[in-house]
């Protein structure tokens, strides 16, 4: 094992260095926002009228808090494995080189299916069939550079995913998993 450290290679380095920086930043994102909608929930209990003050956009939100908590444990779940992943990635593990490509290969689907979703509510807001979305949303969130905006951000996700599973699969990097 030790001489797979010396010839680990420094992409391998920066690749698992990378996504532990992300993992622990969601993982600390995901502790906060749990902390914050528990704050909320209790706020809300105590003075219920705040909600009917609210924009009908806002309501909706405050209705989904149950699925916002189960959304946000599994973000703090997901990441604290990505985290264990990445840290056996750089000790050269072969179940973790083979770990890390599933999340990415799963980070894809996610972000395709969002972009998806993203265009479909896109076009519901354009045609109109969602008027109340678009009574309490801004204009521009339904204009042209919005639509746009969707396969640029998921292309931000999807070359990154696609370039890093594409090295992960070379031979001479598999050859140095053990």
């Amino acid at each position: 094992m030790e001489e797979n450290w010396t010839r680990r290679p420094s992409a391998i380095t920066f690749i698992g260095w990378c996504f532990i920086i992300i993992a622990s930043v969601s993982i600390v994102s995901g502790i906060f926002s749990l902390g914050s909608f528990i704050w909320m929930n209790g706020v809300v209990k105590k003075t219920p009228e705040i909600i009917a003050e609210l924009p009908a956009h806002y309501q909706l939100i405050f209705s989904l808090v149950d699925l916002i908590y189960i959304v946000t444990i599994i973000q703090i779940l997901l990441s604290a494995f990505i985290l264990i992943v990445c840290v056996q990635f750089l000790k050269l593990r072969a179940w973790a080189r083979t770990g890390l490509e599933f999340i990415n290969w799963f980070a894809l689907g996610i972000s395709t299916e969002l972009s998806f979703f993203s265009v479909v509510l896109w076009t519901l807001g354009k045609t109109g069939l969602l008027k109340k979305l678009t009574a309490s949303a801004p204009a521009s969130m339904f204009g042209f550079p919005a639509l746009l905006l969707i396969p640029i951000s998921w292309a931000l996700v999807a070359v990154p995913l696609y370039y890093v599973n594409r090295f992960l699969r070379r031979k001479e990097v598999r050859e140095l998993f053990v």
